[in-house]
């Protein structure tokens, strides 16, 4: 029984030595993740359900800095917002963005035709502030391609606010956005 015991004790020290140190935090950022802006007067912070998350920030492979925020309940659709330019696509809405900020609705026949500037609110003002630390390079596999991979995970830090507005005149303005410590994957 006694060298049962002891021989538990050794995988268990084993194992702690082994699995624990993978189990670390990274060492990209450091500190807190926080994802929150102000919209009439209540604060609204980044979460993750069924591992879909309903903001966030990221580059496109140009390089651009852009950011989403995709909350249905209190905007009715996704907001996408890129240094200049930034919309509201109305849920179940597909919309396409072409060079100029040019928008256009995506019908199911996959014709485009004009959006509708009521539904669909559109750039006022704003400012798109955040900058990328800490990169480290990675990679994977896909078992669909039978290929590997290379992806960069950084942390995204900065301040946004923006002000849409449609046709009617009726304004969607967000303000005090914070984005601390929010990995992002390219």
């Amino acid at each position: 029984m006694i060298q049962r015991l002891k021989l538990l004790a050794s995988i268990i020290g084993i194992l702690l030595t082994v699995v624990l140190p993978g189990c670390k935090k990274s060492d990209t950022g450091g500190g807190e993740t926080e994802f929150s802006f102000m919209y009439k007067g209540q604060i609204y912070n980044y979460s993750v359900v069924n591992n879909i998350s309903n903001a966030g920030v990221g580059k496109t492979t140009d390089g651009t800095i852009f950011l989403n925020i995709n909350f249905p309940d209190e905007f009715g659709g996704a907001i996408y917002y890129q240094p200049g330019c930034a919309y509201l696509a109305p849920e179940l809405t597909s919309i396409k963005l072409e060079p100029g900020c040019t928008l256009s609705e995506i019908e199911v026949s996959g014709d485009s035709v004009p959006i509708d500037s009521e539904k669909v609110f559109l750039y006022q003002s704003g400012s798109l502030n955040v900058s990328f630390s800490n990169c480290e390079d990675h990679t994977g596999y896909d078992p669909f391609t039978n290929q590997n991979y290379t992806y960069t995970i950084c942390d995204a830090n900065g301040t946004f606010d923006l002000t849409l507005v449609n046709k009617n005149d009726s304004t969607i303005k967000i303000t005090n956005g914070v984005v601390k410590n929010f990995h992002v994957q390219f």
